[in-house]
């Protein structure tokens, strides 16, 4: 009777433990890019934008106000991407095997960015954008650390066909009304 009672209580005890346990650690951060893949012509000249969030920052953990490094690279030497804000955050073009990064200050909330595309890399490329705290780029839980990738990819030839098929047919339409 004694051991059944003792294994009991150990049990109930074991998942007091387990789920104190689970409820100090922390989550780590999210980053989020909003297009799902990226378009862009790969043209070498055009620009495309999205937007980067950065959330669920650990501010518990990591103090109330601390620096916190947000970095992007892509996955081939002619695509180039950049992370920036509104005001003089920038962390400047970077491609593959160069990895650019810039902090900022956290202070409570969730943070956005923009994301510029560009290059002449063939289609299905891909991009990361990284955050964590600190002043450098770490791949460490530890440091609060997440990443998102994308890729980016050439817009289909029916993107880009039907709206000019449908404006060239409204055309034709008012101009046949017109008559």
């Amino acid at each position: 009777m004694n051991t059944k009672k003792t294994i009991r209580v150990s049990i109930v005890a074991l998942l007091i433990v387990l789920l104190s346990v689970g409820m100090v650690t922390a989550m780590p951060a999210t980053v989020t890019i909003a297009a799902n893949p990226i378009t862009n012509p790969l043209d070498g000249t055009t620009v495309s934008t999205t937007i980067v969030t950065v959330s669920d920052i650990d501010y518990g953990g990591m103090g109330d106000t601390h620096t916190r490094c947000i970095s992007v690279i892509t996955d081939h030497a002619d695509l180039e991407a950049r992370v920036a804000d509104s005001g003089n955050l920038d962390t400047g073009w970077a491609n593959l095997g160069n990895r650019t990064e810039v902090t900022y200050t956290a202070s409570g909330g969730d943070y956005t960015f923009k994301l510029y595309v560009r290059g002449t890399a063939p289609s299905h490329q891909h991009i990361t954008v990284a955050d964590n705290n600190g002043t450098t780029y770490t791949p460490d839980s530890a440091q609060d650390s997440a990443s998102c990738t994308r890729p980016v990819d050439i817009p289909e030839f029916a993107t880009i066909a039907i709206p000019v098929v449908a404006l060239l047919g409204l055309v034709l339409y008012m101009r046949k009304k017109k008559d």
